[in-house]
């Protein structure tokens, strides 16, 4: 099984498994905290640095993120069984 990033030892185990799920729920909010960095002023706005991903405030952004994602899932589901 190949996982989209590259592990060191080239084995998977379950650890491995673990640290993909982390890795898919950190990625929206690690994709807007990208972007934000990218644009200094905002970066200073926001106080966003090297040490922001998979912190507080990546964690904030996905919940809100996979919230929304099942809320639209949800209702195109009530829709579709209508």
């Amino acid at each position: 099984m190949e996982l989209l990033f590259p592990l060191p030892n080239g084995l998977d185990t379950i650890s491995d498994v673990w640290q993909l799920l982390k890795f898919l729920f950190y990625l929206p909010g690690n994709l807007v905290i990208s972007w934000i960095a990218t644009k200094p002023q905002a970066a200073y706005f926001f106080e966003i640095d090297c040490d922001s991903g998979n912190g507080t405030t990546s964690l904030i952004i996905s919940v809100l993120t996979w919230g929304i994602f099942y809320i639209t899932y949800l209702s195109f589901r009530s829709d579709v069984e209508e």
